[in-house]
């Protein structure tokens, strides 16, 4: 009987710890992914240093029409894209930035007024080139960067064209 209140005291504190690292990576990778939006749009990083710091894209697509060059960054576990960096002759032209379900409240609008300031103003894009009308909400926030939000008011992707 004692065996087992040990195996399960031992199974119970295994877990409990478990939890908390996760919890604590979560939240290390949100303040890294700020860090390296913030990073790559004030020092405009190279070709080289983004897959120095970020490692091999997932996929690379060439633009023919644009000429550009997109590196594309798919997390691990759910195959769900976070990064598309768009280079051109070697220079950082594009970034976006896809959050998911696991850092989708740090990427919240007060989030991104704290990071990229109170400037950003709600505009509205009437896309009319389909057989319907679509709306397309998103806050400019200037100097090139733009947040795609749903109807719901939740961010959708953040973009920042050079």
């Amino acid at each position: 009987m004692k065996k087992k209140f040990y195996l399960i005291g031992f199974l119970l504190t295994t877990l409990s710890c478990s939890l908390v690292t996760k919890n604590e990576n979560l939240t290390d990778n949100v303040d890294r992914e700020w860090k390296y939006l913030l990073s790559m749009q004030n020092e405009k990083w190279s070709r080289e240093k983004i897959v120095q710091i970020l490692g091999n894209p997932t996929e690379v697509y060439n633009d023919v029409k644009s000429k550009h060059i997109y590196l594309i960054y798919k997390d691990k576990n759910t195959n769900h894209q976070s990064w598309s960096i768009g280079i051109k002759d070697e220079q950082l032209k594009a970034i976006s930035f896809f959050p998911n379900f696991s850092n989708e409240e740090n990427f919240s609008i007060d989030q991104i007024s704290k990071y990229w300031g109170n400037n950003c103003i709600k505009k509205v894009e009437i896309d009319s080139s389909r057989p319907f009308v679509l709306k397309k909400n998103y806050l400019d926030c200037g100097l090139g960067r733009k947040v795609r939000i749903n109807n719901l008011g939740q961010v959708e992707g953040l973009f920042v064209e050079f």
